[in-house]
């Protein structure tokens, strides 16, 4: 049996509270006779935390829709998304260019020529002020279905006219140039290539060069393509410097544009999470915090609020860059400061965090509490990391939870269960084919030292062990980026 759809359910719920409002008063003025049937329709879906068909029928039994509701569930949505349409048009520059591009040949076709050739005007006066140069094409294509219905015509307007779309093209022309260059760079970043491969640095080197040369556009919305494109081809070379100060030129041009950021309100997020970014690999920390900051007012703001689930965004976004900050710094009390709140918002919001910063959460968690000396907590994130909800976690992230739990029961002083562990991970790790000589060696010494009484012994082969960690940093970069080895063996109270 076919699984039905749960595309209605999936629009519905994405509509913020504005579009609801909207929406509700749309099928008041337009779904005459049947409105408060489709608007019960509408309200018994909404009603619903996850798509239940079969509860639904029994909810709308009695309806005049009910027999024939996959029928009802397509026209409600089809509704909903002229709703939409009608709702975002106003707002969208684009929408407005084409409105009025549509009301041109309107005019065109009851020979009001006059007032189409003076709403054209205003509309490509539009298009230029937006740099809604995709809108062109169909702007050149009206504007020539005028001239041929002009009888009036002379040589002077045709040449006028001739010249007035030439630059139209030609603007039309750079801005997709601008596009080709700096999408190709995105690309390149978006299929993970690593610009060390000769071949394809040699590509984007001169992509990076074409697009240079070409010098800054002069549109606001086509900077921001420029500018994103070169911060990225920068970040993918390791000059980090390089890619911020592209970045801070980007929040400069949005900072400065109000319009533009309202225009480009996701894209404005992701350029202030990837400046931070930057921040944090460059130690440039106060920036970080102040950041952080700013971003955690945004869905307060009017201009943000329309944005779906953006208090979950920036929940994720604004924790990790803060913990990892923290941890970088090696303030682990201050970052132990983080976690009554981060572990409330994780209770109210477990369902809606995206899965990868879920886990991450978990095991900054765990590795926050293991550095404080509270192993108890410590133990209760990893549990939480071995939920079947888990199982599919990255490899990186599996193999760090592993080493945590060894050396958490090392500290606990569970050496009994210490030794059974190391056993049952190495058998796991074997499965996995997992080949780590950093492992090889932090379970060697861990054994060793779950079987030492005495203190001086256990001081030495610590050092050793951290000797031996030092030496495979380099080979193993992975390992040390989720736990710092030295600082643990550095300051850890056990002997």
């Amino acid at each position: 049996m076919k699984t039905p759809s749960n595309d209605l359910f999936l629009l519905i719920k994405s509509l913020t509270k504005s579009e609801r409002r909207y929406f509700r008063q749309f099928a008041a003025r337009h779904i005459i006779g049947e409105q408060n049937q489709y608007l019960s329709l509408f309200e018994a879906i909404d009603a619903q935390k996850e798509y239940d068909e079969s509860a639904l029928k029994l909810s709308i039994e009695g309806t005049s829709y009910a027999k024939y509701l996959a029928v009802a569930k397509q026209y409600l949505q089809e509704q909903i998304l002229e709703s939409l349409h009608l709702f975002h048009q106003y707002k969208d520059p684009e929408e407005k260019i084409k409105k009025q591009l549509h009301l041109s040949k309107v005019l065109i076709q009851k020979k009001l020529l006059e007032q189409a050739e003076r709403l054209l005007k205003k509309t490509r006066r539009l298009m230029e002020k937006q740099a809604a140069w995709e809108c062109g094409a169909e702007l050149i294509a009206t504007e020539r279905k005028l001239k041929r219905s002009q009888k009036a015509l002379n040589t002077k307007n045709v040449e006028t006219s001739y010249q007035t779309l030439t630059v139209l093209l030609e603007k039309q022309a750079i801005h997709n140039q601008y596009w080709f260059l700096s999408q190709q760079i995105m690309a390149a970043h978006l299929e993970n290539i690593k610009v060390n491969q000769a071949e394809k640095k040699v590509l984007l080197d001169q992509v990076a060069r074409q697009l240079l040369a070409m010098g800054l556009p002069t549109d606001a919305v086509v900077k921001i393509d420029y500018y994103k494109a070169l911060a990225t081809y920068h970040f993918m070379n390791g000059d980090v410097a390089e890619a911020a100060k592209y970045n801070q030129q980007l929040l400069n041009l949005f900072d400065n544009s109000p319009d533009l950021v309202e225009a480009e309100r996701e894209q404005y997020i992701a350029v202030f999470n990837n400046y931070l970014i930057d921040n944090h690999i460059l130690g440039n920390y106060e920036l970080l915090e102040a950041g952080v900051a700013r971003l955690r007012k945004l869905p307060e703001q009017t201009l943000f609020k329309s944005i779906p689930n953006l208090n979950i965004k920036v929940l994720e976004l604004t924790y990790s860059l803060q913990l990892n900050a923290r941890i970088a710094q090696k303030e682990f009390e201050s970052a132990l400061e983080l976690l009554p709140d981060l572990e409330r918002e994780m209770e109210l919001h477990q369902k809606s965090i995206a899965l990868n910063y879920l886990l991450s959460f978990h095991y900054l968690r765990a590795y926050i509490y293991f550095m404080n000396g509270s192993y108890g907590q410590t133990l209760d994130c990893i549990e939480s990391l071995k939920s079947p909800l888990f199982k599919d976690m990255m490899r990186a992230l599996q193999l760090a939870t592993d080493r945590l739990l060894l050396l958490t029961h090392y500290e606990l002083g569970n050496y009994l269960l210490l030794e059974n562990l190391l056993q049952s991970t190495r058998r796991a790790h074997r499965q996995l084919k997992v080949k780590s000589a950093l492992e090889d060696c932090l379970f060697k010494y861990l054994k060793k030292l779950s079987v030492v009484t005495n203190a001086k012994e256990s001081t030495g082969l610590r050092q050793k062990l951290k000797v031996a960690l030092l030496e495979l940093k380099a080979s193993e970069p992975n390992a040390w980026e989720y736990f710092d080895f030295e600082y643990w063996l550095d300051n850890s109270v056990k002997v």
